[in-house]
């Protein structure tokens, strides 16, 4: 069975009945829409009941049980009352799941292509996100990527169609290497001579796009050079997409080989991205201590709460722990190698939960790591957030 509701936009969203009466998000503007109740189905007509009986009369008291007959009964009675007491006590501690949870991810920017067509629905997550149960403490994020290898279900390339890169003007495209494979990335340079602070800018959605680089400009306007690398599979790249963990070794490959560029000062080399960049740019910075500074402007902290509805974006299997864990910065807070900001829109509920925790962790640690909410959705929140943090990188400098 489905349910069908109609966005604001005139879009039409089929999801499956486990969706209905929940939030999902639009995948053409990203506003939440509820989803119908499921119609209850008539299981007899009342009309078909047989009448009801009454009781006859009764012309003598029902013998009671002896005292030795009750004492199962008794026992019976008391341990029914304390499994009550102890599933009310297991609710109080877990506590109901924040709406937030039943609202889509925007892991797909609205604009792309790939939501031309309402995703099919994947099984729904089953753990709230909670403190206690997401933080892998003791486990440094850099040495576990030593120790874990994803498995893909799925071989192919991005999900979000993109064309061949071109360099947009006053830029140049410049090549890295990440394992055997070859990529291109996108480079700007400010005014003047010299070697210029940099930053690695990873851009939203699973493919580089019209728009993506203009949302950098800014940094190039307040003197830092700017590098976008184009990961494995997209934009008919090499390589198969992993949503968010090969990736990351892309990510650091291409920073490698910025700090080589002779007008680079591999001293001064911050990280950002929106969307899915700013997931990808918080776990490079708990992989590598490269980064003066990071920061993510709407990234997804637990990809768990983010693939819900988003099966073309799930290439590993989805019921694994480990493979939920290793993609989400959440689950490895105290792994942060320099000061970071996590931002996100005011109308963004989805992300405050999980990057509100993932910035407490953090900051129980030691780390200089903050949550930070500014105006604006998932688009219109980037300048904000983008202004603040260019004076945070200032401040690092």
């Amino acid at each position: 069975m489905s349910v069908t509701a109609k966005c604001s936009c005139g879009r039409s969203i089929v999801a499956k009945d486990a969706a209905a009466g929940k939030r999902v998000r639009c995948p053409v503007c990203s506003e939440p829409v509820r989803m119908p109740l499921l119609e209850a189905e008539e299981t007899e007509d009342e009309y078909d009941m047989p009448p009801a009986r009454l009781p006859r009369k009764r012309t003598s008291r029902k013998p009671q049980p002896a005292p030795s007959s009750r004492l199962p009964m008794i026992i019976g009675g008391i341990g029914g009352v304390s499994m009550l007491i102890l599933g009310v006590i297991v609710w109080m501690v877990s506590g109901p799941r924040n709406q937030a949870d039943n609202v889509q991810s925007p892991l797909i920017d609205a604009t792309s292509s790939l939501n031309a067509a309402p995703p099919a629905a994947l099984p729904a997550t089953t753990s709230a996100v909670t403190p206690a149960a997401s933080s892998s403490a003791d486990t440094d994020y850099a040495t576990a990527r030593t120790q874990f290898q994803t498995r893909l279900i799925r071989k192919s390339g991005s999900p979000q169609p993109g064309e061949p890169v071109v360099a947009p003007p006053g830029t140049t495209l410049m090549s890295y290497m990440s394992g055997d494979l070859q990529l291109p990335a996108i480079l700007g340079l400010p005014g003047g001579t010299g070697r210029h602070p940099a930053v690695v800018f990873l851009h939203g959605g699973f493919a580089f796009g019209d728009g993506d680089w203009d949302m950098s400009l800014p940094f190039i306007n307040a003197g830092f050079a700017v590098m976008t690398p184009i990961l494995r599979g997209e934009n008919q790249q090499p390589g198969n997409f992993t949503l968010y963990y090969d990736e990351v070794d892309d990510v650091l490959a291409a920073t490698d080989a910025l700090v080589r560029h002779p007008q680079i000062n591999p001293d001064r080399v911050f990280i950002a991205g929106h969307s899915a960049g700013g997931t990808l740019a918080t776990l490079a910075c708990l992989t590598s201590p490269r980064f003066r500074a990071a920061a993510s402007f709407s990234g997804t902290m637990d990809i768990e709460t983010g693939i819900s509805g988003q099966s073309a974006l799930v290439v590993f299997n989805p019921v694994d722990p480990k493979e939920i864990q290793m993609r989400s910065p959440l689950y490895f807070a105290t792994s942060f190698k320099c000061p970071a900001r996590l931002f996100h829109g005011v109308n963004e509920d989805f992300f405050a939960e999980q990057t509100q925790i993932t910035a407490r962790l953090a900051k129980a640690s030691g780390l200089d790591v903050e949550h930070l909410i500014v105006p604006g959705d998932h688009f219109t929140s980037v300048t904000p957030a983008t202004a603040q943090t260019i004076e945070f990188f200032r401040s690092k400098l």
